[in-house]
């Protein structure tokens, strides 16, 4: 069994509510099917700061997703 792709969804700067936001990633989900894994990414109003960015977002290094 192959593992599914993770892929971040991150909300837009204008969506301050987080229940719709996770209702569509989840909608996306089923859309997409069991190959990609939707991870639903939700700042609320601080998504639009980018300092210390890297530290929350995982990281590819050799072949492998770490934190």
């Amino acid at each position: 069994m192959t593992m599914a792709e993770p892929i971040l969804i991150i909300h837009g700067v204008a969506n301050h509510d987080a229940a719709p936001f996770i209702q569509q990633v989840a909608d996306l989900q089923s859309a997409v099917g069991p190959s990609k894994r939707l991870i639903p990414v939700y700042w609320g109003n601080l998504g639009g700061q980018s300092t210390n960015l890297a530290d929350c977002l995982p990281k590819l290094t050799d072949g492998t997703w770490k934190v």
